[in-house]
């Protein structure tokens, strides 16, 4: 089953961003997010934004691989086949879907996390959708490792309060 998230950039005082469907969760996506910005990118965040939001509109099937983050040095695009570590996006590959933006104004919306990076303070709001909007599960800074496990069962708190 799916835990879908979104991964975004802020805006106003919201954010904007893609769709992302596999282990959405923080010990999920979260942890592969840091990893991502931590090695791969290199501390690079508006390059891995450029890769994660601009280069690949229409969202991602998952950006994480067999253990822990898909590897970007691979070519990037939707296969059938899920046991690799392929970065799996729905604009490239065996999939040309069109553009989606997903945005913290959105009513509706099947999402039930957000990753909302900030590059200028090298941090990422971890939000949770519960009671109809999201809510602020924690800000990670993107230079130590957080506990991704903690911050999931405060989610889960959060959603269960609502």
């Amino acid at each position: 089953m799916s835990t879908r998230a979104i991964i975004a950039r802020p805006r106003g005082d919201g954010f904007v961003g893609r769709y992302h469907h596999w282990d959405g969760y923080p010990t999920g996506l979260g942890a592969a997010l840091w990893e991502l910005a931590n090695t791969q990118f290199k501390g690079n965040l508006s390059g891995m934004l450029e890769v994660l939001l601009d280069k690949h509109k229409a969202g991602w099937s998952t950006i994480m691989g067999q253990r822990g983050a898909a590897d970007f040095s691979e070519p990037i695009g939707w296969s059938e086949t899920h046991d690799t570590n392929q970065p799996q996006c729905y604009c490239h590959g065996g999939r040309h879907e069109k553009a989606q933006v997903f945005d913290s104004t959105q009513k509706e919306t099947w999402c039930e996390w957000a990753y909302v990076i900030t590059q200028t303070t090298e941090t990422m709001a971890v939000l949770v959708r519960a009671g109809g909007e999201w809510r602020l599960v924690d800000v990670v800074k993107l230079i130590q490792k957080p506990d991704w496990k903690a911050i999931e069962l405060r989610g889960g708190a959060i959603r269960e309060e609502a």
